[in-house]
């Protein structure tokens, strides 16, 4: 078994994946309702190793969960990712190659497993711009002659495919991290994305989580024409007054990349300035409540003053604010910008 080349394509589809929880939503979603109601509540466990030929390594990701059924026995779910831009009349009998080696993985040595053989649910996730029209059962690869007695006796081996260029951008998962990769995949994953589309994708991140990381630097990757004002111009719209995470997560990665040192400073810088004005005003604020609430009306001189100090400088005010007498006896020994 061949172990997929590193992509920027698999290493989201492996993030988004190899959380349990997400991998529940994506297995329940995917798989056809009267399918999805036969496996309990309890998370897909993932079982190690890919099944992937090494020549379609770069084209194809893949993961391979075992969940349990209702009935008490167990199934395992295949989940193949295709990231080929064309469409692949060979996707049915590929996948037929990669359930025997599930199966026969699965039986090793033990011959009595081969009569006992867990049932395999494959998905194929495909993000290309053609719509997929190869055929979604390995029965209508095969010549019958029209004949049903061979039909029947060769049987369909079925999968589902889930195109996301064809399914509306609000249907595509009830999860946000989940519906965050699908976007990504279905509009970042080509050149010259909209810049609506990466708002929306970043608007469905959670701050601090693995994931969120890993869809920045997928973003990134591959819209290479985002600088450090348009990656906070989005940051702004799709976190309103949260942007601060998303900025510090494109600053991380550029300087990871090491290509854009400048402008990931330039952005740090960015966020401190903004932090230290916040501070400033923030303080402002509260002596000029302070010395309302004392004095009554601020005199337009002095609060012009006051509007022209630093956050080093507002800080000792505040103190004295509480016990001066006057507020020229706050503003006493301060000079004027």
């Amino acid at each position: 078994m061949a172990a997929p080349a590193s992509n920027p394509h698999d290493s989201l589809f492996r993030a988004l994946l190899d959380d349990p929880g997400r991998a529940a939503v994506v297995v329940r979603e995917f798989l056809p309702p009267a399918i999805a109601s036969l496996i309990t509540p309890e998370p897909p466990r993932l079982i190690d190793g890919s099944f992937i030929d090494e020549t379609l390594a770069d084209s194809q990701s893949d993961r391979l969960f075992e969940v349990t059924l209702t009935s008490g026995g167990t199934a395992f779910v295949y989940v193949l990712m295709e990231h080929k831009s064309s469409l692949d009349a060979r996707t049915p009998l590929q996948l037929l190659s990669y359930m025997v080696r599930i199966w026969d993985r699965f039986a090793g040595s033990r011959r009595d497993r081969l009569r006992a053989l867990p049932p395999i649910l494959p998905i194929v996730v495909y993000h290309g711009r053609r719509r997929w029209t190869v055929a979604d059962t390995l029965l209508d690869c095969v010549d019958t002659g029209g004949n049903s007695a061979i039909a029947d006796y060769v049987r369909a081996l079925r999968y589902e495919v889930h195109d996301l260029g064809r399914r509306e951008d609000d249907r595509l998962s009830a999860s946000p991290e989940v519906a965050a990769v699908w976007l990504a995949l279905k509009y970042v994953s080509h050149s010259n994305a909209p810049p609506e589309a990466i708002i929306r994708v970043m608007a469905r991140l959670s701050d601090g989580t693995l994931l969120a990381q890993q869809i920045v630097r997928y973003i990134l990757d591959r819209q290479q024409w985002i600088d450090a004002d348009h990656w906070k111009q989005f940051a702004a719209e799709a976190k309103p007054g949260m942007e601060d995470s998303m900025v510090s997560l494109a600053a991380q990665e550029w300087l990871k990349q090491g290509k854009a040192e400048g402008m990931a400073e330039g952005m740090t810088k960015g966020m401190a300035e903004g932090r230290a004005e916040g501070l400033r005003s923030a303080r402002r604020d509260d002596l000029l409540d302070i010395l309302e609430a004392r004095f009554g009306l601020v005199d337009q001189s002095f609060r012009e003053r006051i509007n022209a100090m630093s956050a080093d400088e507002l800080r000792p005010l505040l103190r004295r604010a509480a016990t001066a007498s006057s507020i020229a006896d706050v503003l006493d020994g301060v000079s004027s910008h």
